[in-house]
């Protein structure tokens, strides 16, 4: 009998590394849905503006709902997607300014902003390094449109109407979640993107001539998500 629960106890000891093992997998996996969260922040523009030296400058809000789909086995690479859609939005601003300080005929243009669509993200690490900071690269398509007041120069004899423009926009992007404590909804994200805008009418504030391009328009985007 002692021999017995000699050879119980042993096979219970091997054992235990191998049910916590499958206990861990199981967690990891994760079977059920996925999760939704909601993102507000603040984002700065650097517009792609020809006739100017400066990248203009233009401050914003935006929002973002995303859902995650359910995890994928544990230890995979680029294995947590989430889908969503955002909005960004810039109020008018003289983002151009005058372009010399004796240039005094110039009145800058009120310009606004909307960037509407839809984004996949992936979560590159298999887990949140740490389990504080998770790291993500991202893709967004959707319309993003740029309406300028309109504006007079008299030193070069220029003018020009309000003119609104809406274009495709394909948005890489790259960022990363922070936790701000483990066990809570609550973090902090932050994000890099290039607003990519196909067929953009750009036009030269030295000349008021218009023409066609693509532009790269960065964002830097950062604020507060909470995950139900």
């Amino acid at each position: 009998m002692k021999r017995l629960s000699s050879w119980i106890a042993g096979a219970a000891l091997l054992a235990t590394p191998a049910l916590a093992s499958a206990q861990m997998a199981t967690t990891s996996t994760g079977t059920g849905g996925g999760m939704y969260t909601v993102e507000a922040y603040l984002a700065q523009y650097w517009l792609d503006k020809s006739g100017l030296q400066d990248r203009p400058k233009a401050g914003g809000f935006g929002a973002r709902v995303t859902f995650g789909a359910p995890y994928m086995p544990a230890g995979h690479y680029f294995s947590r997607p989430s889908f969503g859609v955002f909005a960004t939005y810039t109020a008018g601003q003289q983002i151009f300014g005058s372009r010399d300080v004796n240039d005094v005929g110039f009145t800058p243009p009120d310009v606004s902003t909307l960037h509407v669509g839809g984004e996949l993200d992936w979560k590159f690490l298999p887990e949140p390094a740490g389990g504080v900071v998770d790291p993500f690269v991202g893709v967004g398509a959707g319309l993003f449109r740029i309406k300028t007041d309109a504006f007079n120069d008299s030193f070069f004899d220029v003018s020009s109407g309000s003119t609104t423009s809406n274009k495709f926009a394909l948005t890489p992007a790259i960022g990363a979640n922070f936790t701000i404590q483990k066990g809570m909804s609550i973090g902090i994200r932050g994000d890099l993107r290039d607003v990519i805008i196909f067929s953009r009418d750009q036009t030269d504030f030295t000349t008021g001539n218009t023409k066609t391009t693509t532009s790269h328009n960065y964002v830097a985007e950062g604020g507060l998500s909470m995950t139900f």
